[in-house]
């Protein structure tokens, strides 16, 4: 989980997931309120992230020819993988930065 840069409160689980999907509005911290932005590193991580899941998803569909049950437990537990990984690595800026 992330902490806040500018009083370095360790962030829960739903603050951090609202701040991914604000990540360019930016979110208030729960202890000092001030707002606090997904930094450039993890909007990366969330790129790469994305492009693995299609990547594995693509393979599994076309290269091994999965049927259905499998191809979609496949998919789903990328998902639940890349969230766990992008959640645990986020890190937080004091101001926007963009994604690239």
């Amino acid at each position: 989980m992330p902490h806040c840069p500018n009083c370095n409160q360790k962030w829960n689980l739903k603050k951090t997931l609202k701040a991914h999907g604000e990540h360019n509005l930016g979110t208030a911290c729960p202890n000092c309120k001030e707002v606090q932005y997904v930094s450039r590193k993890t909007k990366q991580l969330q790129g790469f992230i994305t492009m693995g899941y299609m990547i594995i998803t693509f393979l599994a569909w076309r290269e091994f020819e999965l049927a259905a049950v499998p191809f979609f437990t496949v998919a789903i537990l990328t998902i639940v993988l890349g969230i766990f990984i992008l959640i645990s690595a986020t890190e937080l800026s004091e101001e926007v930065e963009s994604g690239w």
